[in-house]
């Protein structure tokens, strides 16, 4: 039996010579036996089947009525209405997001085609940002944003990554479970508290006495707070991507012989880089 070809052929009623033409051309081929899917058995004679595969030298493996291509498999109404309201009401989410962002892009463009029509455009190349001195600097806002940046990446790479290295390669599923929680939670944290807690906080007790007699409000202090404001982001996003590495790679590294620290650097991190 393990030696036996089958194929599957599809007759469609009524049961002619041409089909049984086909027997013959099966057995040239070099098949042993046929699985019959016959559209309408109704009209298809058995006996008539059974002696056209003996006259052949055909076995059949199994006969099984075709499923009428013109039936209708979308289920009853019921269902399909309520698939229609769910789909109706997914569409409208996504829509309804769509339209805002326009909305908002809309309203944002008014203001600024407004603004711009009352200045003078050489004040957008000036060499800072006073508004009362109808003063626009886009340099000033461009750099001051990318000084920002950097500080707060410089604060949140090494303590997301940290992190993110310790829930996915140390940490114990016990500890993960609500550890893991906690830092999606610290990710909600408004920025306007992080700001406050900026000028309250980090100025006085951090950058003053690094930098002397600064202002209360500077970029370190900004970027400071922007870095603890991403921190818990990038460990989330980080962790996932280093749990999502397959373990059969850790475990290649450990029968090499390899620590978990230079498995969790030199093995796990490349593989997750992506995400990262």
């Amino acid at each position: 039996l393990m030696n036996i070809s089958i194929s599957t052929v599809l007759f469609v009623s009524p049961f002619t010579n041409a089909s049984t033409e086909l027997f013959r051309r099966f057995k040239q081929w070099g098949f042993d036996a046929v699985e019959l899917l016959i559209e309408d058995p109704a009209h298809i004679d058995p006996a008539f089947v059974k002696r056209e595969l003996d006259r052949h030298g055909l076995l059949c493996g199994s006969v099984a009525a075709a499923i009428n291509p013109g039936r209708d498999l979308r289920g009853n109404a019921a269902r399909r209405r309520r698939e229609a309201i769910i789909r109706t009401t997914f569409f409208v989410a996504a829509a309804l997001a769509i339209v805002i962002s326009v909305a908002i892009v809309l309203s944002l463009l008014g203001d600024t085609i407004t603004f711009l029509r009352g200045i003078d455009p050489a004040a957008l190349l000036s060499d800072a940002w006073q508004p009362r001195n109808a003063e626009y600097g886009l340099a000033t806002i461009i750099s001051g944003t990318l000084v920002i940046a950097v500080i707060a990446m410089i604060v949140a790479t090494p303590l997301g990554l940290g992190a993110a290295n310790y829930l996915a390669e140390y940490a114990s599923p016990r500890v993960r479970a609500w550890l893991k929680p906690i830092i999606e939670i610290l990710a909600t944290i408004p920025s306007v508290v992080l700001g406050f807690f900026a000028l309250t906080v980090l100025s006085p007790a951090i950058v003053q006495p690094l930098c002397g007699n600064s202002l209360p409000f500077t970029l370190a202090s900004a970027g400071i707070a922007v870095g603890i404001l991403v921190t818990p982001l990038v460990a989330s996003i980080s962790e996932d991507a280093l749990y999502a590495v397959p373990q059969n790679l850790r475990e290649a590294s450990y029968g090499l012989g390899a620590t978990k620290r230079t498995t969790s650097i030199r093995v796990v991190m490349p593989a997750a880089v992506s995400g990262i």
